[in-house]
């Protein structure tokens, strides 16, 4: 509870609402597309927050899309004033994330038509209708969400997917380390005291890298990062590993390596002692190689006379090798996954796994 009231109110959702039975599936593992649209409930919007010059004689059908269009107006310019653009620029049919909107941006429009205009939109209704005409028919729907709808307590248990149905699992290990927190425990104090884990970057640092002095002294640069510790240290004879290749290895996989050993550690069965026999699988996710480009200057893959670098290079940075790597190094024999799906693949992964 102490970290729920921590986390800033834009990331906080404006309501939450059961629906096992509707997404279950039930025997036919279909959407229940009519039983969802029963579940919600809509409330009006706030009265007096759009005026728009309604024609004399107007009456029925052409009132209600003079308010629509007032909507739709408020929508079209707080769009436009954050992807800074012209109101007449915006095409109702483009995406948002089409035309220069990041979460960022949609955090702000969010605030911004909530607090302002009252009219209650989050973020995530923002990824859901992510056009400008499917937002404002969204706002304005009679059978949307309900705006600015309070929290509903879930009562009751969901009921398990039949696919999932007695299967039980345990997380009996945990490891990980994040920036401004060596393991799990310190990322979860981190958590609680609302803790920003950034590192700031000194120009003297900076400079020493070879960033350029036009990009340290620019108005929108802000020098931060963040930052795993001893990212750049790994004991690689621990996992018999020589120098040179370590040297090579992209830190995610060394550092994923030492987090999966870790992780055994912490449930009480550590690899290559016998207390366990089980089959062990792995499922991995990893980002851009960028270790081999900015650091190594792709270096290792240019030398054609060196085959045995460019096949280390390959199988120490290329994303797809992570998993394999490590039950290979520990002797797993269960299923060995690699998932990209860009900002959703940690959790595809134990998705995967489960």
């Amino acid at each position: 509870r102490e970290a729920v009231q921590r986390i800033p109110r834009w990331m906080m959702p404006s309501y939450f609402k059961p629906m096992p039975e509707a997404l279950s599936g039930g025997e036919s593992r279909k959407l229940d597309r009519g039983r969802l649209a029963r579940l919600f409930d809509l409330q009006s919007l706030r009265e007096g927050q759009v005026e728009e010059a309604v024609p004399a004689g107007t009456e029925g059908q052409q009132v209600q899309e003079e308010e629509e269009f007032g909507v739709r107006a408020i929508v079209r310019a707080v769009w436009a004033k954050a992807l800074n653009l012209s109101p007449q620029a915006l095409d109702l049919e483009e995406n948002f994330f089409d035309i220069g909107g990041h979460s960022t941006l949609a955090a702000r429009i969010a605030a911004e038509l909530s607090n302002d205009y009252g009219l209650p939109v989050t973020v995530l209704d923002i990824y859901s209708h992510s056009s400008l005409g499917a937002l404002s028919e969204f706002v304005d729907s009679k059978n949307g969400a309900a705006a600015g709808s309070a929290i509903i307590e879930a009562r009751g248990t969901p009921r398990r997917g039949a696919d999932t149905a007695g299967e039980s699992i345990a997380v009996v290990g945990l490891a990980g380390r994040f920036p401004g927190a060596v393991d799990t425990d310190a990322f979860w104090q981190n958590l609680l005291r609302g803790a920003v884990s950034a590192t700031f970057l000194s120009k003297e640092l900076l400079r020493s890298k070879g960033v350029p002095e036009e990009t340290i002294n620019h108005k929108d640069f802000v020098p931060c990062a963040y930052m795993i510790d001893d990212a750049d240290k790994f004991d690689h004879t621990f996992f018999g590993i020589g120098r040179h290749e370590a040297s090579i290895m992209d830190p995610q996989h060394r550092v994923f390596l030492e987090a999966t050993w870790a992780a055994l550690e912490n449930a009480a069965l550590p690899p290559r002692t016998g207390l366990y026999d089980a089959v062990v699988g792995v499922f991995a996710a990893a980002g851009i190689d960028g270790y081999l480009v900015h650091h190594l200057d792709g270096r290792p893959l240019k030398d054609s006379m060196n085959p045995q670098d460019i096949f280390l290079a390959e199988i120490g940075n290329e994303k797809d090798y992570i998993a394999t790597r490590v039950s290979y190094l520990l002797d797993f024999t269960g299923p060995s996954m690699n998932v990209n799906s860009a900002c959703s693949s940690a959790l595809v992964a134990c998705v995967q796994a489960a």
